[in-house]
């Protein structure tokens, strides 16, 4: 694997662990109170939403730490050189080839990429492949506002050329919706 690669992998772990941290403060809010040195008076009832909740909050850190586990297997035993460049090609070819079936990883990656780049490569990336379908809860506004450059005015702008609203989810998009984003992507990218 590419130093470039690597330092993908590692973009991708330092976000999956700030994900880890935010699943964790919510997690940790419900059951502060509940501490070692507590009183032998202390008794509290935790209600079932915050039961809830807090069953919810655990498995989604058990999903990325699943995540965390897979891509620290693929870490060497070396120095690591992580230039913006390297990890931005990379970035890019995660939406030209839009074979990431995770909306976060894409999300990340258009983050990377500025308007030019992000727009023509996200346009490709949805020409080659259906993987948008399983970007649930992902919405066209967020998909195209993430790109760098790309301003909430211009990413509705970009939506509503075609035909769709900002707020649609991707992942329930037609085809021929989808070819449609994909040549207003291409003809905003110019300018």
């Amino acid at each position: 694997m590419a130093a470039a690669d690597h330092g993908w992998r590692l973009l991708r772990i330092a976000e999956l662990l700030r994900t880890v941290e935010r699943h964790q403060d919510r997690a940790l809010r419900i059951v502060y109170k509940l501490d070692p040195r507590m009183p032998p008076s202390f008794a509290i009832t935790l209600r079932r939403a915050a039961v809830e909740l807090l069953r919810h909050e655990v498995a989604e850190i058990a999903q990325l730490v699943e995540q965390l586990d897979m891509l620290g297997e693929g870490i060497p035993d070396q120095a690591i050189p992580v230039a913006y460049d390297d990890v931005r090609d990379s970035a890019e070819q995660v939406l030209r080839q839009s074979t990431s079936v995770d909306p976060a990883t894409v999300l990340l990656a258009a983050q990377l990429l500025d308007r030019p780049a992000g727009l023509h490569a996200l346009a490709d990336g949805l020409r080659s492949s259906d993987a948008y379908t399983t970007w649930a809860t992902t919405t066209v506004g967020s998909l195209l506002g993430a790109v760098r450059g790309v301003s909430p005015q211009l990413a509705r702008r970009i939506a509503t050329a075609a035909r769709l609203a900002p707020g649609t989810e991707i992942s329930g998009c037609h085809p021929d919706e989808v070819a449609q984003l994909a040549e207003q992507l291409d003809l905003h990218a110019q300018g």
